[in-house]
């Protein structure tokens, strides 16, 4: 089974220790780490209803882990992919669009690196440039995680926080869930596996909820217009206790 280790850039922690990774606007702050996680959290849901093995080498919204351990966890453990997930930053209020980058004498990275950008532009996401940029030594791209890992690795940058166009779409989860779903196509394309879409069963999954629910409205079991609008929330006990006193009185009367 091919493994891989999903890093969620910085932690929970690090806006409040640095002031940096992170943007204030409005008096409203959003931390970098929020989106990384998030991101994080729906590629790893991705990739393992396609058969991967996930490693998670920063806990999800906890206490940030050093840059050393998280490559050393990756180098250990042998995965065959390190993938770490960021938000951009600029001086440049004007500049946005996602990037990823790869070591520069990579040439499973550089393959790698151009099927995120295929994926990310094809689904609509502006791209930094040709969103592909080769990390080195002696250059602002000498990024540790991808230096330092045995195994092919690529860092993604997916939008700037500074950019009021790109912010926007990164406060929202239906952006944060599209930018998971590229990097889980590009991943398994890479490996040769066909992308198997979890959110077409969900689909499936909350149209049966809805019909479910109807039929419990059409035989007089539920009344209420309100649990309409809450088909994926729990019944209280009370009204379960309802649905099933009407069904017992209906069977035996």
């Amino acid at each position: 089974m091919v493994r891989i280790a999903l890093d969620a850039g910085h932690g929970q922690d690090t806006y409040e220790q640095r002031n940096a990774k992170g943007i204030e606007t409005n008096g409203e702050v959003f931390e970098e780490h929020q989106f990384n996680a998030s991101v994080v959290s729906f590629l790893k849901e991705f990739l393992e209803y396609n058969g991967f093995s996930v490693l998670l080498t920063q806990p999800l919204y906890g206490k940030e882990v050093s840059l050393k351990e998280r490559t050393d966890l990756a180098n250990r453990t042998d995965v065959d992919l390190f993938w770490s997930v960021h938000a951009n930053a600029s001086n440049d209020p004007y500049t946005r669009g996602s990037c990823c980058f790869y070591w520069h004498s990579s040439d499973e990275g550089k393959r790698l690196a151009y099927l995120f950008a295929k994926h990310m532009q094809h689904s609509g996401i502006h791209l930094h440039g040709d969103g592909v940029h080769a990390s080195k030594i002696g250059e602002w791209t000498n990024f540790h995680v991808i230096r330092e890992t045995k195994m092919v690795a690529i860092l993604t940058e997916n939008g700037f926080m500074t950019n009021e166009e790109d912010l926007a779409l990164m406060k929202t989860s239906e952006y944060r869930r599209k930018v998971a779903r590229n990097h889980a196509q590009a991943i398994s394309e890479y490996f040769g596996h066909t992308y198997r879409n979890p959110e077409q069963q969900w689909e499936s999954i909350a149209s049966w909820k809805q019909e479910a629910v109807e039929w419990l409205y059409e035989e007089g079991l539920l009344e209420g217009e309100e649990w309409k609008q809450k088909v994926n929330d729990p019944l209280p006990l009370w009204a379960q206790a309802i649905v099933f006193k009407r069904l017992y009185d209906r069977l035996n009367g």
